[in-house]
């Protein structure tokens, strides 16, 4: 067999696989070095459909490797085959050095926090397991609030169901609306190419990994601000997407979306988050400006994804939302007004 270049690595050769599934530590340590991080998690998770201690050894060798050149998907499954391991014997020690290393990033892919808390109940650590669950729910993930209510077989969160900290969860309301965090996936992780081709058309260039208090340092407002206008998205133009915390008693959803510019202009987009959607869905690109017009032909495959993400999305009309977004001009420019900084006055000259 021609000698593989761990730089090609890929996970459709079966010649790659099965060299990769063959190595000792020391020669897939060297591996890890050379290979593209989810090139290597591609065949790690293909040696694990026949062979999941093979493929644990990959993923042992990629413990090494900084966590920014690793990314998500590799944290992901290495717990998600940790799992199905430990189902035939409990491996404590590899078990708490794949949680110790790789479950702080589930914050960047929440379904980590599923994997992860499932390790926790196999280590019989049962409150740690509920805290994972709780940060996942926090963060908008909407599978995991439908994983608490299933109980089918197999059930893997069976040993918590009867403890009254697991029952609170169901009460917990999410701090990033569920569609903000299936918007990151598909457009920053480029887990659907359809929706992100389809919202990067509309101008959303990037979702953050985490909602930030950005917007007051980028466009020259006062502390006030922070409290008023939560950034969470990018625009080509380096624009900004906000939430406008307009209500304060009501949820992250319910908020009003606003666009800030390259010029420093600021304008509402959105009067709430499934307003933005229906918009985005709609074709409505994100620029400056009065919001635009709606597109005579939606994205049907668009809007579709938005409604199971929000069912609201299917009954909003998008002239609707138009109105609504402009009815609401005067009022940001009054917020806006006293947070600005007042403008340094100009030297005057002095008369010859």
């Amino acid at each position: 067999m021609a000698k593989i270049r761990w730089d090609k690595l890929d996970a459709r050769k079966k010649s790659h696989v099965t060299a990769v599934s063959k190595l000792d530590a020391k020669q897939l340590a060297t591996v890890a070095g050379e290979a593209n991080p989810n090139s290597l998690s591609n065949v790690a998770h293909a040696i694990a459909l026949t062979d999941v201690g093979a493929a644990l050894r990959v993923y042992d060798a990629m413990l090494a490797l900084p966590l920014d050149a690793v990314g998500l998907q590799a944290p992901c499954n290495a717990l998600y085959w940790m799992v199905i391991a430990n189902q035939r014997s409990l491996d404590e020690r590899r078990t708490r050095r794949y949680l110790t290393t790789w479950a702080p990033v589930a914050n960047t892919l929440t379904l980590i926090h599923l994997n992860a808390a499932t390790l926790y109940i196999q280590l019989g650590d049962h409150a740690a397991a509920i805290a994972q669950l709780r940060t996942a729910i926090v963060q908008g993930d909407s599978r995991i609030a439908r994983q608490l209510a299933d109980t089918s077989a197999p059930d893997d969160l069976a040993p918590l169901r009867g403890l009254a900290e697991f029952a609170a969860l169901a009460q917990l309301e999410p701090v990033v609306p569920p569609g903000l965090r299936g918007l990151h996936l598909a457009i920053t992780l480029g887990f659907d190419a359809d929706l992100a081709k389809a919202a990067l058309a509309c101008g959303l260039e990037s979702i953050y990994d985490r909602l930030q208090d950005s917007i007051a340092d980028m466009y020259e407002l006062d502390e006030a601000a922070r409290a008023l206008f939560l950034g969470f998205g990018t625009l080509p133009d380096e624009g900004n997407v906000a939430f406008w915390r307009r209500l304060p008693e009501q949820r992250l959803v319910e908020q009003a979306i606003v666009i800030f510019d390259r010029d420093n202009n600021v304008t509402v987009y959105a009067r709430d988050f499934d307003g933005f959607l229906c918009r985005i869905g709609h074709g409505v690109g994100l620029d400056s400006g009065p919001p635009k017009r709606e597109k005579r032909h939606p994205n049907e495959h668009l809007l579709d994804t938005f409604a199971e993400w929000s069912p609201e999305v299917a009954k909003r009309d998008a002239a609707t939302e138009r109105a609504a977004a402009n009815q609401l001009a005067a009022e940001l420019a009054s917020v806006l007004a006293p947070l600005r900084p007042k403008p340094r006055p100009k030297p005057k000259r002095r008369s010859r």
